[in-house]
Order: structure tokens, then sequence, then C-alpha cells
């Protein structure tokens, strides 16, 4: 669900922070696939990219619609 979330934002043309926020679910959702089998370390500086990522203000909410036209 996360990777279909970051790749939602990846191609939304209209969100001026679409790379940004697109790498922080992405990096989000590795975490949650694949955490279990990285080290410790790896997972700790993920955390950081996202801490860092959502602290310069690369991550904001928008007042799209789109969640709303899923069909699930």
């Amino acid at each position: 669900m996360l990777v279909v979330v970051a790749g939602m934002i990846y191609v939304d043309k209209t969100n001026p922070r679409r790379l940004t926020a697109g790498t922080f679910w992405l990096v989000y959702a590795l975490i949650f696939l694949i955490g279990d089998w990285l080290p410790a370390n790896v997972v700790g500086v993920l955390v950081v990219i996202m801490a860092l990522i959502a602290g310069f203000g690369g991550v904001l909410a928008t007042s799209c619609s789109c969640a709303l036209t899923i069909p699930w």
C-alpha cells in the first residue's frame, strides 16, 4: 500500500514536492517490506532520511481528492 502511495505521488504533476514526498513514502515502504532483513544501522539511516525530508518540508498535506477515486 505504501508503495502505491509513493507511486501516486511520483506521477502527480500538480504536486510541487512530488520527488521528496514520493521518496519519503518509498523509504517508509522499504522499511516495512524489508526492514527485518536489513541491519539496524541501515534502518536507522533510512529513518533519519525520512526525518530530514519531513523536517525540511518535503512532505506536505494536500487537498487532493484522488484518494476518494480509488475503486476499492
